[in-house]
């Protein structure tokens, strides 16, 4: 025995106030139809929104990413590898600290891509640092650097301090 709508909306109708609240229970059907219908859209929507938020966030990242890796000097680099290659045959322990040097120097600055937060002065010197001291092997005679840096206990953009 189950229960059969139509003859439940016909004794319903039949009764007094009935139509009105198959009328009103209809309103309310169709509202809730509507209003789903109207969440599904603005779900979409949201989605959509958010897939071009992820896209956007991708291409600043890469963007990012190129500006960081076009600040590495060209130049710098060529002539980095260059000296290390002659420091290799020379003196092939200057040799791997040059190499070192260098790998700490490239990992701050691709490290550096994603630092949207200010970092430790010490840091940023730190990066200034593993750069002069591939430079001072190119230029040994001529190259000088000293630091005179009273107050150390602040924070700054990442690669603020650009040799």
């Amino acid at each position: 025995m189950g229960l059969n709508i139509a003859e439940v909306i016909s004794d319903t109708w039949h009764t007094p106030g009935g139509r009105g609240a198959i009328i009103i229970i209809m309103i309310l059907v169709t509202v809730i139809i509507v209003m789903a219908a109207e969440i599904r859209r603005q779900l979409d929507r949201m989605r959509r929104q958010v897939g071009d938020i992820e896209e956007r966030d991708a291409t600043i990242h890469n963007l990012q990413t190129s500006i960081a890796l076009s600040q590495i000097k060209p130049h710098f680099l060529y002539n980095a590898l260059n000296t290390i290659y002659v420091l290799c045959g020379k003196d092939l322990q200057k040799g791997r600290q040059a190499i070192s040097d260098l790998s700490d120097y490239l990992r701050i600055n691709i490290g550096s891509i994603d630092s949207k937060l200010p970092i430790p002065f010490e840091k940023e010197m730190e990066h200034v640092k593993k750069y002069l001291s591939i430079e001072k092997l190119r230029f040994p005679e001529e190259f000088t650097v000293s630091y005179v840096t009273p107050v150390t206990d602040f924070m700054l953009p990442a690669l603020t301090i650009q040799p």
